[in-house]
């Protein structure tokens, strides 16, 4: 019965506009076209006619649609909000209201706005209190604001003109959020470094269909099927929105529910909450092998349009979900274009961590002219394990030549700087017919790119 609604459901999805055309009603769709070409499209989503207009963050006048307005107020409301309720014929006094359908409204709340002797058809809470016995619905509806905690860093992120008074509790932009991410306090000075990026993460459970409709559910009754679909939602509806709320606190909940989520937020901290929620959700599934995720992780300038790097994050986690290695599949992470298994990660932050040292201490030489040579080697590496290009095999004894060449000193003909890396890199070069090696050279320029990004525009040493 489950499979059959299932398909009858996705038949439904694919032709949301038949009925309407076979009823003869072809005239909503006349009327549509017609605003179109009075009022243009949407600034916003480019389908609809832009019929209503908006303020934006500069103050200049966009002329948007009345769906996307009514999004554009759902989207502020709900990170204000502690509950919803229905009701028939009339709104709530809240002032946060939308008429649904018929005399029906949905109305949102704080918690002291609630009248229990109200006549509500349905109230939900997203979150428990005292004195309540509605039903808690967990939303994931977290969204990064200015806190008092920020007021040493305001001045140097805020891209809004206004004191941090005023700014106290205003919802972070996405170009504070990059920001954010270039800024360090050193010797009591609050200075730069590294490029001002974005992060988006699309990340969602693999096989969630055969979990549902494969031999796993074929004996479930409804309750038990309902039940591990609230278990679903139980994580990415609630746990994740109490992760956010108390660790990380510069990402922003796009979407989160069901099985799959999408954030955006300063990009080292979304890689860190990435491996968190895959780690958290491993525990919670009891590190079943037939339950995994997989994602992708799109890094965009502040500026660029967050709905194109939401398709961008969306291409990568569609890589994550066609990777094989061997008889694995699936529960992987794409980053910088490349897609890696989890279990693989900590290898490769492994080797981040060697860059970082030895780039910022002054007893090494590396320098990023150097990474930046490395990761052609990388490339040159990956050329030959994918492509078996002999030319590819120059990159052992050029990287070799490079280190003996350009991070080694030597007095007396004994090694007096550079031992660690000479030692590190030719490992990399002396290993590379092992397996777990040529993995590391088809992914080593996810290391490399982190420390470049993380470090761009610093000086290291004092030259670099």
């Amino acid at each position: 019965m489950l499979g059959s609604i299932q398909i009858s459901a996705e038949r439904k999805k694919r032709k949301k506009f038949l009925e309407v055309l076979k009823s003869g009603q072809s005239f909503i769709l006349d009327r549509l076209y017609d605003e179109l070409r009075k009022n243009g499209h949407c600034k916003f989503c480019g389908e609809n006619p832009a019929v209503e207009t908006l303020l934006d963050e500069t103050g200049e006048v966009v002329k948007i649609c009345k769906q996307c307005k009514t999004f554009q107020a759902l989207g502020k409301w709900l990170t204000e909000v502690d509950a919803i309720s229905y009701t028939a014929n009339n709104p709530s006094n809240t002032g946060r209201n939308i008429k649904l359908f018929g005399n029906v409204y949905l109305n949102l709340h704080k918690i002291k706005e609630i009248n229990i002797t109200s006549d509500y058809y349905y109230l939900e809470l997203f979150k428990r209190e005292e004195g309540f016995v509605y039903p808690v619905k967990f939303l994931a509806n977290y969204v990064p604001v200015w806190r008092k905690e920020d007021e040493i860093i305001f001045d140097y992120v805020h891209e809004i003109e206004q004191t941090f008074k005023d700014a106290l509790g205003r919802v972070k932009t996405f170009g504070e959020l990059a920001e954010l991410g270039v800024i360090y306090s050193e010797n009591g000075k609050i200075e730069k470094e590294g490029k001002a990026m974005i992060g988006i993460l699309k990340a969602d459970v693999d096989n969630l269909g055969q979990i549902f409709s494969g031999k796993f559910a074929k004996n479930l009754s409804i309750s038990k099927y309902v039940t591990l679909s609230r278990s679903f939602d139980f994580y990415f509806a609630g746990y994740l929105n109490h992760l956010l709320e108390t660790k990380y606190r510069n990402i922003y909940v796009i979407y989160s529910g069901g099985d799959d989520l999408v954030l955006v937020g300063e990009w080292k901290e979304i890689i860190q909450v990435a491996e968190e929620v895959y780690g958290k959700f491993r525990e919670f599934t009891t590190w079943n092998k037939n339950i995994t995720l997989s994602a992708g992780i799109a890094l965009i300038g502040p500026k660029y349009p967050i709905n194109r790097g939401i398709l961008m994050a969306d291409e990568f986690l569609e890589k994550s979900k066609q990777n094989k290695d061997g008889a694995k599949s699936k529960d992987s992470l794409t980053i910088f274009n490349t897609t890696i298994r989890w279990e693989f990660l900590p290898k490769l932050w492994e080797w981040r961590n060697y860059f970082e040292k030895w780039l910022t201490s002054k007893e090494s030489k590396v320098k990023t002219t150097f990474m930046h040579r490395l990761l052609k080697y990388q490339m040159m590496a990956r050329e030959y394990y994918e492509n078996r290009d002999p030319n590819g095999l120059r990159f052992t004894y050029l990287l070799k030549y490079d280190v003996a060449r350009n991070l080694i000193e030597r007095k007396n003909g004994k090694i007096v700087k550079g031992r660690e890396e000479m030692e590190k890199l030719f490992e990399l070069v002396e290993n590379n017919l092992k397996e777990e090696y040529k993995k590391l050279w088809l992914t080593l320029n996810i290391p490399i790119f982190y420390v470049l990004y993380k470090y761009r525009g610093k000086k290291l040493k004092g030259g670099d």
